[in-house]
């Protein structure tokens, strides 16, 4: 018995109603649910008798293939924003390492940034003000109205830049459309603004200007991370003790 894939928002997909190609389908829906395809069907016949047990019996397999088969609400809208993404019609906006350091040195109160790689890559080393939601966690309806606060503008960056364009995606999902992607990875980041940053020997204006400007970013990012810091640590109360009293 096989459970082939029906269904998919666009061609491209294995999805029967969109192929019409019984193989294909019949190897994308063992895929999914794990289970090994042998590249070989046959139909046989069947017979359905209307009035005895047998057809209520079956009524719950077939709603679990059907359910199985079946998008949720969530991997359709995904499945859509991604597949509108791969024509061009609605691609993230972008921006460079360079432009984010500036905002966050003079207007880092208006950003929300949010690196969306595992908690261990994001303890090794985060951008200044970065919180941590993994892709993986993004989808959560919990994270809607913290994505869509209407005072700050979200950034996303991760591993990879299409890591950062898939959360602005789910940021769609979820309701905002006005999310930026870092088009570059964290690791790029950390090396533009705290590597090894040297101006050449015979630099132009240009080449000084720019490393100059990183080397105070990078100062800048540190002292508003520990500045963030030091806010969130509970205040130590201090507890003083009055001897003597009334004689």
């Amino acid at each position: 018995m096989l459970l082939p894939k029906l269904w998919a928002p666009e061609k491209g997909d294995s999805a029967y109603w969109k192929e019409f190609d019984w193989n294909l389908a019949a190897e994308a829906g063992m895929k999914r649910i794990g289970l090994p395809y042998s590249g070989n069907y046959e139909f046989v016949n069947t017979e359905m008798n209307w009035r005895n047990k047998a057809l209520s019996a079956a009524l719950p397999v077939l709603m679990v293939i059907f359910i199985m088969a079946t998008p949720s609400r969530k991997e359709y809208t995904i499945q859509n924003l991604e597949a509108r993404a791969a024509a061009g019609e609605c691609n993230p906006h972008l921006i460079d390492p360079d432009k984010l350091a500036f905002e966050l040195m003079n207007n880092y109160y208006q950003y929300n940034v949010i690196d969306v790689r595992s908690p261990e890559e994001y303890e090794a080393f985060h951008i200044a003000t970065a919180i941590n939601i993994p892709l993986y966690d993004l989808h959560n309806p919990a994270y809607r109205e913290l994505l869509n606060q209407r005072i700050l503008t979200n950034v996303f960056y991760g591993s990879t830049p299409e890591q950062a364009k898939k959360a602005c995606l789910i940021a769609r999902y979820h309701g905002n459309e006005t999310s930026l992607a870092l088009n570059v990875t964290a690791e790029k980041f950390k090396d533009t603004f705290y590597g090894n940053i040297e101006i050449p020997d015979d630099p132009t204006k240009e080449e000084q200007t720019l490393a100059l400007f990183r080397r105070h970013a990078a100062e800048k990012m540190k002292e508003i991370e520990n500045n963030l810091a030091s806010r969130e640590k509970p205040v130590k109360k201090k507890i003083t003790r009055v001897q003597g009293g009334c004689s």
